[in-house]
């Protein structure tokens, strides 16, 4: 009688189900890591653009000041309100603001007058 050996199935190439899993986890981990890291770099370099763009307005700004100051003269423009008060022993003088608004008194033409300029 010949002995019958059960059947043993055949080890196949594949993966376990657990071996699956273990390594669709860690890919989902691994996954949101660089997504955290992306965007913090996004909002990092947004952050800096904006910061760079406030520099350069204040730039302008400042530059723009420098030269109605050096030009010296009569600023009739609807924006500028210019208002002559007496002479001070300061040439330019800077006064109280506001972050929308800003004022200053500086001598305007050869008269040497001083003009309050508010902007």
């Amino acid at each position: 009688m010949s002995q019958l050996h059960p059947c043993r199935p055949r080890r196949s190439g594949g993966f376990t189900l657990v071996e699956l899993l273990v390594s669709v986890g860690l890919t989902a981990v691994l996954m949101w890591g660089i997504l955290q890291l992306y965007t913090s770099a996004t909002r990092f370099s947004a952050t800096m653009f904006t910061e760079a763009e406030l520099v350069a307005g204040g730039r302008a700004a400042l530059d723009r000041m420098s030269r109605e100051l050096t030009s010296a003269a009569t600023l009739d423009v609807g924006y500028i309100k210019m208002e002559f008060t007496p002479p001070d022993s300061n040439p330019v003088t800077f006064q109280p603001g506001t972050f929308d608004f800003i004022q200053f008194v500086a001598p305007v033409g050869t008269s040497g007058q001083l003009a309050h300029v508010c902007y």
